[in-house]
């Protein structure tokens, strides 16, 4: 049986594919949840490059449904023939073996966003307004560069813009906050984009009409579509089902409350009827703890995303605090944090090892800069980090005992300080080449060697260089340590350490990973490096229940085999039988 049904599954599966934003991952999602209610064997949802990669694949055959806008396909075209858009797109594209279908309702342009209190003070109603105000620092998605049409630079020629160089931010809430921080001075967004609400952002009047419409309709590949009507079916239960306050209440739920687009589209289905089925509520969320004084954000985001695919029914949400008493207290599921944070010094003078966490996987490494007044000797006495509680302040206790350590505000408070005497030095824990660092180091400061320990208490401070030229005014390269930073959980019970030693007690109530979602984290992280051995990690070498359930079917189809081999031998008589004198032996 097993053997028919593997042979039974080698039918190509449909192919589902989504651009890189949260409302194709949504409606990318939908279909694929219509077609499996359906009946139909589908992929994992497939995610394009950009705009050409999707529309190349689902010419090539590759993609068999994705959703597009009408105002996208048009401007890949150079057809002029009259008619309404859907008639031009369904001319055009019948030679492509793309196939336009029915829409699903609600229309998704491109909007020019500026600050409420701009758009007051400066009486900014219109893109034109917008462009008489002098040169534009416009944050915008990568794509919007490359349109030749509807892009960033037939827009800017169209309005007589004059822009600065663009900050290319691919996500929204990245995107939309840079306007509200004051880092740009305006931005492009979507209409439906589910992070507007939870902004102070207003769009312009796009006065000259320079935008299409752009209505959101599947498009399918010809030939597949002749295969598979169930395509057709799915795409038509969608059609006219969305508006754009509805598609962009399921935005926000991805975009701000941190949900999976499949949870999202399969609770959304459900509630309009289309599916029926049980755990499809809404989980409460999972916490990500992160330190703001360590300066770990680019590390963030890829924890973010991985942990969302170790737990797909949960929210992320984002927790800033000390990494260690959120995971104690079961306020976070999951912390990025440096190997520092792995390690207490006792009133006795000793540094252990705290065996409540396990570090599940690398996503960096930084290095300790230590840095005083050009000239200066003698041990430090005082020592300055960022952050009287951050990474850097631990790396200093743990290392230098003997210093009274103390925090300052930000890198440049920080050094400043340092230079004027007070305190003797100061530790930066950042990556080499950091502009945060080397934007902020002068002339009168000197980075001071550090020595790697060797079989001590201290041996997660690695030996690494600062190489020559890395810092303004450094001649000559610096040896150092390096620190990891890790994707952090709480301690598994039951033997899932690979050893054991002095625990560092905390009051706590953590919500450990289990093994299945541990894995699917690391798995979903992808790093190379593994963390570093005196560090507490999981056990890797127990078989998962979905590696037992493969040796099985491994173990079945073999027994299939043999079994049909040995009816085709006896159906044609070429088993030897046993000879009279041989009976005594068997």
């Amino acid at each position: 049986m097993t053997l028919l049904f593997a042979l039974a599954c080698t039918q190509d599966p449909i192919v589902v594919g989504a651009k890189p934003f949260s409302e194709q991952r949504i409606l990318g999602e939908a279909l694929r949840t219509l077609l499996a209610h359906d009946g139909e064997r589908v992929a994992p949802l497939s995610v394009c490059e950009d705009t050409w990669d999707c529309q190349h694949r689902l010419q090539s055959g590759e993609l068999d449904l994705a959703v597009e806008y009408t105002g996208t396909g048009l401007a890949l075209l150079s057809t002029e023939e009259y008619g309404t858009d859907l008639e031009r797109l369904r001319a055009a594209y019948g030679p492509l073996d793309v196939v336009w279908l029915e829409p699903l309702g609600f229309d998704n342009g491109y909007e020019v966003l500026v600050p409420d209190w701009r758009a007051v003070t400066e009486s900014l109603a219109t893109i034109s307004d917008l462009s008489q105000a002098g040169p534009v620092r416009l944050a915008v998605p990568p794509e919007f560069v490359r349109r030749p049409v509807d892009g960033l630079s037939p827009m800017s020629r169209r309005y007589g813009m004059q822009l600065e160089e663009p900050i290319l931010i691919a996500d929204v809430g990245e995107r939309l906050a840079a306007v509200v921080e004051g880092r740009a001075d305006a931005a492009i967004g979507y209409t439906t984009d589910g992070a507007l609400g939870a902004t102070a952002l207003v769009p312009l009047e796009d006065d000259l009409g320079f935008f299409p419409a752009y209505e959101a309709v599947p498009v399918a590949n010809a030939d597949r579509l002749d295969a598979h009507p169930s395509i057709a079916r799915a795409a038509d239960r969608l059609a006219g089902e969305l508006d754009d306050r509805g598609m962009q209440a399921l935005n926000h739920q991805v975009d701000v409350a941190g949900y999976a687009p499949n949870v999202v589209a399969r609770r959304w289905l459900r509630e309009e009827g289309h599916v029926e089925g049980p755990g499809l509520e809404l989980s409460a969320p999972a916490g990500l703890v992160v330190d703001p004084t360590d300066g770990l954000e680019a590390q963030v985001e890829p924890a973010r995303a991985a942990l969302r695919d170790a737990l797909p029914d949960q929210p992320v949400r984002l927790v800033e605090g000390d990494p260690v008493e959120a995971l104690a207290s079961g306020e976070a599921r999951v912390a990025v944090m440096g190997a520092e944070r792995f390690f207490v010094r006792t009133r006795a003078g000793k540094v252990e090892r705290r065996e409540e966490l396990i570090a599940e996987a690398v996503v960096g490494t930084r290095l300790v800069h230590l840095l005083r007044p050009r000239g200066a000797t003698g041990e430090p006495a005082t020592i300055g980090t960022v952050g009287s509680e951050s990474g850097a302040a631990q790396v200093a206790a743990l290392a230098w005992p003997q210093a009274e350590v103390v925090g300052r505000a930000g890198v440049e408070e920080l050094l400043a300080d340092v230079a004027s005497g007070d305190p003797d030095a100061g530790l930066v824990l950042m990556e080499a080449g950091d502009p945060r660092l080397t934007d902020a180091v002068t002339a009168e400061l000197e980075l001071v060697p550090v020595v790697a320990p060797r079989n001590t208490d201290l041996a997660w401070l690695r030996p690494a260089r600062i190489l020559a030229g890395t810092l303004p005014g450094q001649t000559g390269s610096v040896d150092t340590v390096s620190v990891q930073v890790l994707v952090a959980s709480a301690s598994r019970p039951s033997g899932a350490m690979l050893s054991a030693g002095p625990v560092a007690a905390l009051p706590s109530n953590p919500r450990p990973l289990d093994r299945e979602a541990a894995g699917a984290l690391v798995e979903a992280l992808a790093t190379a490096e593994l963390p570093d051995p005196v560090l507490p990690r999981a056990a890797a070498t127990v078989p998962t229940v979905e590696e037992d359930h493969r040796l099985l079917d491994t173990a079945l189809n073999v027994l299939v085999l043999a079994f049909l081999i040995a009816l085709v031998r006896l159906a044609f008589g070429s088993i030897t039988p046993v000879e009279e004198g041989d009976r005594g032996a068997v």
